[in-house]
């Protein structure tokens, strides 16, 4: 039996992996023949070619061609780290201020591979973008198949990131701006980081992850000169998760630690670049950090009960960030047992902020609105969470209208019939009247269990509230009950009222 659990749970992760391969694989290929056929790219002379890059593309692929024909890769990068043709009359390090570091690997990869008689340069740079662009949309495939459990999520949200590519990036007549040299890494960081914040992970596992995370954040860091503002974004997502205990504070306070070298590691080899030293990600981790080590020496306690109070309300119960339990579902009701899931609707809805402040910042928010809609088409959690939610509510008003057989007032009564628009009352004499000789099964009996008001004493239980039975209490034609009812029709059978739109208080 273990045996065969072994087998599935490897198929399933070898045709999971094959499928997320092989849809970033398409996807480049899918991208570089959109190229081909839209600028007739092949058939066009060097210069031609150059043209079809719009905007910052062509400033950053004149890098390129520059550190090509230099005489030596030092020589070049000695002439980007002192630049005078770029601004008029000054001498720029354009490798600091504009972030070159995609074109140095670029341009590294093409002299040392040797691919000078394979292939020429711009098809060596105009690959390695759509490469990446393939390491992007894998990426996504992972980060939802980590979430919901199921590579079918992965296909979904790999779909319906091709149908809006249009809103995945910025430029779309061209091959893909500055900033996706950097967001496959992004990608790559978040995939990993899911899987991080994952809870009851093994060991090796969570290693693996933290290392990826390590790794794509550093290198996401180098590679776009505004990356530590998305990341800034990601931080305070973290953040609000662990403010509500809903995960564990050290696997939070590891990747602040994360930043925080990305950031000291960045600055160094960007030849001191001070952008990052003042970069919103430094101040917003470096003021956390300090703060935990001040809550070492200062008391905090008279606040968790307000914590507390907090999360009861948003229905987010969890003890000192750890589960109450070990197998967690969402139709158990506490979502904030899945921190890797509270964490994507809390970024994706941060994210959706950003564009709609920004514009043009929708590229951003796109590709994680497709994977938290492919989790909700896939979750089979979700799914029956939703069947049980429709479930009750077919069988809720039910229940309520059964309530003119339980122990409850006449404006409480009143209030559940108006509000399904009811107007008149049926109460049929034989369940009202039941005398059964099981205990505890009679519709007022379920009634009174449901309404908490059966009391336990010396072996016995018995039924107690304040107010009379509903079905008996009207019969007596008092108030005030005949403030809100009034008889229309009665026999051995049945007793039905009018329920009265104008209440009148009569005594």
């Amino acid at each position: 039996m273990e045996e065969d659990m072994l087998i599935q749970r490897f198929a399933k992760l070898f045709f999971g992996c094959l499928a997320a391969v092989t849809s970033g694989m398409m996807y480049a290929v899918y991208l570089s023949t959109y190229h081909e056929r839209k600028f007739w790219f092949s058939s066009r002379q060097e210069l031609e070619r150059e043209i079809t890059f719009q905007g910052d593309s062509a400033i950053y692929y004149s890098f390129y061609k520059e550190l090509l024909k230099a005489p030596s890769f030092e020589r070049g990068v000695y002439e980007l780290t002192h630049n005078n043709k770029t601004v008029s009359l000054k001498t720029i390090n354009a490798v600091q201020q504009m972030t070159l570091y995609p074109e140095l690997i670029a341009s590294v990869l093409y002299q040392a591979s040797g691919s000078e008689e394979v292939i020429e340069p711009v098809y060596f740079y105009i690959g390695i973008v759509f490469g990446l662009q393939g390491i992007y949309v894998t990426a996504l495939f992972v980060t939802s198949w980590v979430m919901s459990g199921t590579w079918l999520a992965g296909m979904l949200t790999v779909a319906w990131f091709i149908i809006n590519r249009t809103d995945t990036t910025r430029i779309d007549y061209s091959i893909p701006s500055r900033e996706n040299w950097a967001l496959p890494y992004f990608a790559c960081q978040v995939a990993a980081l899911t899987g991080y914040l994952k809870k009851n992970l093994n060991c090796s596992a969570e290693k693996f992850c933290y290392l990826l995370v390590n790794a794509s954040t550093y290198t996401f860091v180098m590679m776009w000169e505004y990356s530590h503002y998305l990341l800034f974004v990601q931080a305070i997502s973290l953040f609000l998760l662990d403010s509500f205990a809903l995960a564990q504070t050290e696997k939070v306070h590891e990747v602040y630690k994360i930043y925080l070298f990305s950031l000291f590691l960045g600055y160094l080899l960007q030849f001191e670049n001070s952008a990052l030293l003042v970069s919103p990600l430094l101040s917003f981790v470096a003021a956390l950090m300090l703060s935990k080590c001040l809550q070492m020496f200062v008391p905090h306690k008279e606040n968790e009960h307000l914590l507390k109070f907090i999360e009861v309300k948003l229905g987010l119960n969890t003890t000192n960030g750890e589960p109450l339990k070990e197998t967690v579902k969402l139709e158990d009701g506490r979502i904030g047992e899945r921190p890797e899931i509270v964490y994507h609707v809390i970024h994706t809805i941060l994210l959706g902020c950003l564009a709609m402040c920004l514009e043009g910042m929708k590229y951003l928010w796109t590709p994680y609105v497709c994977m938290l809609a492919a989790f909700g088409v896939c979750s089979p959690e979700l799914w029956m969470t939703l069947f049980k939610w429709l479930r009750l509510k077919a069988v809720h008003p039910i229940l309520l209208i059964y309530q003119i057989y339980s122990k409850r007032s006449a404006e409480d009564i009143y209030k559940i019939l108006t509000s399904y628009k009811a107007n008149f009352l049926v109460i049929e004499d034989s369940i009202c009247n039941e005398v059964g000789p099981v205990r505890g099964c009679r519709v007022k009996d379920l009634l009174d269990i449901a309404n908490g008001h059966v009391v336990c004493e010396e072996d016995d239980n018995y039924a107690y509230s304040k107010y009379g039975r509903f079905c008996h209490e009207i019969k007596m034609n008092y108030s005030p009950y005949v403030n809100y009812f009034t008889r229309v029709y009665w026999n051995r059978s049945y007793f039905v009222y009018r329920i009265n739109t104008v209440i009148s208080f009569q005594s």
